[in-house]
């Protein structure tokens, strides 16, 4: 008897997918030579193919054994991609406009009356409050009316800076705020908030998130009631209340994503609410005071992952990596200092993250590989810091072309009514490439790619 090739192939392929990798001729020459043998010829090939599977799970196990190589830093590949436009919401409630390559803004107008910032010691709230129209032609902006967020809707023509038109949101009793929105793949406008309690209203007799569908092509509103937060009893001057910080939502449009944030750390994080029709379902948390996934404020989704970060920053500023069922998989220390690391630009291939500390604590820059897990830091975070010494940080970031991002420089932890500046940052060296005033500090950025 003899032990062909082709008889060994399925059978170590079946133990472990080696490709072309299972074991080679002269292999099988010994082992058909050890069969040829007249005495022992009998029942051997049940034996050389135990043996074969044998030697394919040594294989394995040392294949297994073999450290994951650490990760490296994104080099571009051909000629970069276009950089996108600049768009920023700032915490005067201007909107401004920076063209690729611009030295400064192309406009500047103001959206809203700025913001009664008395109650949080001159700080604006932070959140993905400004996004582009997939074509770049508008610019979609959420004023903010105080620490928590807004009630209008401001489109902005980017060719020309013009306001072309302000949508009221729905707003029951006064009692609604929205902190944060996004574009879907069709163009509608996706923001979320939170509404009441409406004493008038049997279905607001308590606050509840409030998910909105704004239809670009006649302005018509879309409206989905989701979960009562009243386990969130605010709490302090500063962040007592929670804020809608980011907003995600699926290509088909029936399940939208939505992290919110505030002085309750613990009860903070990422929910999400799936739709259907007229009829909306809320992800269901294993408490009713805490999130589905616990987290501290930007999020990305990848099929049934999540990264979210953390308010869990002790030594290390970090990144948590999340199953949709609400089981850590990981928590990944970045090598940053602590303080306030809320949120991160995704890589144009969604491969990494790039995070930088805030300007109010340490500053600093890392990169988190997805693939392995491992981070890198790209500009050490300083215990004292120094805005001369350790330029890049901020919180709100977004890639504009694959080798450059930009970062919204916030002097202190919260956006504030002085001068400000987009960064924009070499993601493999760190350094800055150029620096451009703004008239206040940015509440959010979003690249704007014309077409």
């Amino acid at each position: 008897m003899r032990v062909d090739e082709s008889d060994l192939g399925p059978a170590l392929t079946s133990a472990y997918d080696f490709g072309e990798e299972y074991p080679s001729a002269a292999l099988l020459e010994r082992i058909n030579a050890a069969l040829d043998r007249p005495a022992r010829r009998a029942g051997f090939g049940w034996i050389a193919l135990a043996a074969a599977i044998a030697i394919a799970i040594v294989v394995v196990a040392t294949l297994l054994s073999i450290p994951r190589r650490a990760p490296v830093l994104p080099q571009p590949v051909g000629p970069p991609s276009a950089e996108a436009g600049v768009a920023a919401i700032l915490a005067n409630n201007h909107l401004v406009y920076i063209p690729p390559g611009g030295g400064k803004p192309k406009w500047d107008v103001a959206v809203a009356p700025a913001p009664d910032l008395a109650a949080s010691h001159g700080g604006s709230g932070l959140g993905h409050r400004v996004a582009a129209s997939p074509d770049g032609s508008l610019v979609y902006a959420l004023p903010a009316q105080d620490f928590i967020g807004g009630t209008h809707l401001a489109v902005v023509d980017t060719a020309t800076g013009r306001l072309i038109r302000d949508v009221q949101l729905p707003n029951p009793g006064g009692s609604a705020r929205y902190g944060a929105l996004t574009v879907g793949p069709s163009g509608d406008v996706w923001i979320v908030g939170s509404v009441g309690p409406v004493a008038s209203q049997s279905d607001l007799g308590v606050k509840r998130i409030e998910v909105l569908s704004v239809n670009p092509r006649d302005w018509s509103i879309t409206t989905w009631l989701g979960r009562d937060m009243s386990h969130w009893a605010p709490q302090g001057p500063v962040l007592g209340d929670f804020d809608i910080y980011e907003v995600q939502v699926t290509s088909d449009g029936t399940r939208v994503y939505y992290s919110y944030t505030g002085g309750l750390l613990g009860f903070a994080g990422l929910d999400w609410i799936d739709l259907a029709g007229t009829r909306a379902k809320t992800c269901v948390p294993a408490a009713p005071d805490t999130a589905c996934i616990p987290g501290l404020a930007g999020f990305l989704v990848q099929g049934n992952s999540v990264f979210i970060t953390t308010g869990n920053d002790s030594p290390s500023g970090a990144i948590d990596y999340y199953g949709l069922d609400g089981v850590l998989r990981n928590h990944i220390e970045l090598g940053l200092l602590p303080g306030f690391l809320e949120d991160f630009a995704a890589a144009p291939d969604a491969s990494s993250l790039f995070l930088f500390g805030s300007c109010g604590y340490s500053g600093g820059m890392a990169m988190l590989d997805l693939a392995s897990l491992k981070s890198i830091v790209i500009v050490k975070a300083e215990s004292q810091y120094t805005h001369s010494a350790n330029p890049p940080c901020g919180q709100s970031s977004v890639f504009v072309s694959d080798n450059l991002i930009a970062l919204g420089h916030v002097a202190a932890l919260l956006p504030a009514d002085v001068e400000g500046r987009v960064l924009y940052v070499d993601p493999v060296t760190g350094s800055v490439m150029r620096s451009v005033a703004i008239a206040a500090e940015p509440i959010a950025v979003a690249a704007v790619i014309t077409k």
